[in-house]
């Protein structure tokens, strides 16, 4: 847990960032794909999210992020808190998202492993923005995110799985 934790810290900490935000501004977005194990073909799933997020400084946006998804037998639904940072500010952007968060995992087949899901995620991401010279602007997005998934109702601390989910979506940003 060390190892992304401190991917974390380090998102929070880079510099010669830009924003699509003003300070002070909000993003709300919703999205989703497949999710794709490599190494393991035979499992497939997708996800759905959704987010709604405030801009302190043109830099970053944090928020939070309502999550479902399933694989195979197993549904999962939650929520992250998430931050967003700007690499540059032009019709295409390309941008930097990290989050931690927990939800509620449920087996069809299994239902006596229900529990607790907690997942650590952060990939990189662009944006093309529909309307680059309004003051509220749309955009769509493609991300591609590392996630790790465990089942934490249980001593062992069950890993789900270190997936990939692709993304893509679209973003509304309100600005001042």
């Amino acid at each position: 847990m060390k190892k992304p934790l401190l991917l974390f810290i380090f998102c929070l900490f880079l510099i010669s960032l830009y924003g699509q935000n003003t300070k002070g501004g909000f993003q709300m977005g919703i999205g989703g794909l497949p999710i794709i194990y490599p190494g393991n073909s035979s499992l497939t799933g997708y996800s759905l999210r959704a987010n709604i997020g405030y801009a302190p400084s043109e830099e970053f946006t944090i928020g939070i992020l309502p999550f479902a998804g399933k694989v195979q037998d197993t549904k999962s639904v939650g929520a992250s808190l998430y931050s967003r940072f700007y690499l540059q500010e032009n019709r295409f952007s390309f941008f930097i998202e990290a989050g931690l968060g927990f939800g509620k995992l449920t087996y069809d087949n299994t239902p006596q492993f229900n529990g607790t899901l907690f997942t650590y995620n952060v990939g990189p991401g662009m944006h093309y923005l529909l309307n680059p010279t309004s003051k509220n602007r749309l955009a769509f997005e493609f991300l591609i995110q590392y996630a790790r998934l465990q089942n934490i109702t249980y001593s062992d601390n069950t890993v789900l799985g270190n997936t990939l989910i692709p993304t893509l979506g679209i973003q509304y940003f309100i600005n001042k």
